[in-house]
């Protein structure tokens, strides 16, 4: 189809791949504003795409009917902002179409990279995140049922995890998905991310929970290489971490063997997890402890005061066959943080993850791997700058606070921002607005913008910037990396710049 026109709307540029219910392709809508790329999705039947039987031998209706169902739940799901939205429907002669929104951004199975653990902020703001989302699915009374890398993708534009392969979800009500013949259906899922009801054809709502679990098994241990316990099949992973123990034991608990142990709802986890890093602020004696110095899961949870859930009778978990071992998809590598970059002492408070910079004017949170440095030159408003511990390239990912006296202290925002996308566009070679937008900073009005280029001399970077004016100052918080470290990093940018605090704006 490469090539093809679909209704003179859509130019057919690049075939993604055959998936669960037919092809999908990228395409360039000609009808919306600035012809934006958009994916689209040739529909068939399961058994056309395990080519048992061909889409010309089942009845159209029948195939329309799942057809419009399909796009029905997908529709309703695609009102969360982190999940696709359905576009358009395009029927032509004997084909259905789907037409979603594309996402711009870079696959988490990208992120995960062997043998480069992520810090525990790292791994508490991404569950956060894919938490909130499977909230929202499972408050429509559907099961995802396929919680992979490969169906999470951070969004360039502002960091977040956007959940895809929506079109094998299961309502919970059983009104769809149905096979339109008498085949039976497919297992759906990943290898390794698949959980025990799940294989049973059971799945619940805590199966998404379990898939997420093994993700963030995989952030936090830098591998797929974890054993089980021949006895009760629970997952020995806890030695190969030197995470916090309460984190450790929220993570085991979303990964329990049999769903009753498990987490029930999604929520559960997020409040657990808002428990534990409020619990950082300020350090238990308990902190320094690692999962291999206590016996068992149960008891480390028993430690730090998470409730342990009531077990089946006979105290262990049911006897089932074992699972196959967590998997990442073979995928290029990208940058992770290393972890053994100290940062130097300055003052503030700290913990585990978080360090705070404060002067006379401002104060900001910064990962405490990242160092902190002053600048030495005081005109050009730089107060202070962060640098990622990455040093692998020639460009380090770094997050810089600058403060500017305004010109005309009567300048409004509007003015200013005109006047700073006017001259990013001329330091720049090849300059890209991508995003601009309205936003908050310190509770204020404020405007962010994401966009690349080129400084001169220098290779392309991609940048995120954020602005607001108060009694005639502009506070300025920048964002850059190199395209291949933007998405890595700006998790934890983004959780600096929403710290900022302005302490005196005299």
């Amino acid at each position: 189809m490469l090539g093809n026109k679909i209704h003179a709307q859509y130019d057919i540029t690049k075939f993604l791949g055959l998936g669960r219910f037919g092809e999908t392709y990228l395409a360039k809508s000609k009808e919306l504003p600035g012809q934006p790329q958009c994916v689209l999705k040739r529909y068939r039947p399961q058994q056309a795409v395990r080519e048992a039987s061909p889409m010309e031998n089942q009845p159209f209706a029948l195939v329309k009917k799942s057809f419009e169902v399909q796009s029905e739940v997908l529709y309703q799901l695609g009102q969360h902002d982190q999940i696709p939205r359905i576009l358009a429907k395009i029927e032509d002669e004997e084909n259905l179409y789907l037409v979603q929104e594309y996402i711009d951004g870079q696959m988490l199975s990208i992120e995960l990279v062997p043998e480069k653990p992520w810090s525990q902020a790292q791994v508490v703001g991404m569950l956060q995140d894919v938490l909130g989302i499977l909230e929202f699915v499972h408050h429509q009374n559907f099961i995802h049922q396929d919680i992979n890398p490969k169906n999470l993708i951070r969004r360039w534009r502002d960091g977040k995890f956007v959940l895809l392969g929506c079109s094998g979800v299961k309502d919970i009500a059983g009104i769809w998905r149905q096979p339109i013949d008498n085949s039976p259906v497919e297992l759906i899922g990943t290898p390794g991310y698949i959980s025990f009801e799940q294989e049973d054809d059971n799945p619940q709502f805590n199966t998404d929970i379990y898939g997420l679990g093994i993700i963030a098994i995989q952030a936090l241990t830098g591998t797929v290489e974890v054993d089980k316990n021949p006895d009760t099949y629970q997952l020995s992973w806890q030695h190969l971490t030197n995470a916090n123990l309460k984190l450790v034991a929220i993570v085991d608990r979303m990964v329990r063997p049999d769903y009753r142990n498990r987490y029930q709802l999604a929520r559960e986890v997020s409040d657990d997890l808002r428990s534990f890093m409020q619990s950082q602020i300020q350090p238990s004696p308990w902190d320094n402890l690692r999962p291999h110095l206590i016996f068992g899961s149960a008891a480390a949870a028993l430690l730090v005061g998470l409730a342990i859930p009531k077990l089946i009778p006979g105290g262990s978990e049911p006897s089932i066959p074992a699972a196959v071992s967590p998997s990442i998809p073979s995928s290029p590598a990208s940058p992770g943080p290393d972890n053994d970059t100290a940062p130097p002492s300055i003052s503030g408070s700290t913990s585990n993850d978080i360090k705070t910079y404060q002067n006379k004017q401002i104060q900001i949170n910064y990962a405490d791997q990242w160092q902190q440095e002053e600048p030495s030159d005081s005109t050009t408003g730089e107060v202070v700058a962060f640098w990622s511990p990455q040093e692998r390239s020639s460009f380090r990912p770094n997050l810089t606070v600058s403060i500017m006296p305004l010109p005309d202290t009567k300048m409004s925002l509007a003015q200013y921002t005109e006047g700073s996308i006017a001259e990013i566009k001329k330091s720049l070679t090849n300059p890209k607005i991508i995003e601009s937008k309205a936003t908050k900073l310190v509770e204020r009005p404020a405007h962010q913008v994401y966009y690349s280029g080129k400084p001169e001399g220098k290779a392309e970077v991609q940048s995120l910037e954020t602005w607001t004016i108060v009694n005639g100052k502009a506070y300025l918080l920048l964002y850059r990396a190199l395209p291949e470290d933007y998405a890595k990093y700006l998790p934890s940018a983004l959780q600096s710049i929403e710290s900022f605090k302005i302490l005196n704006d005299q």
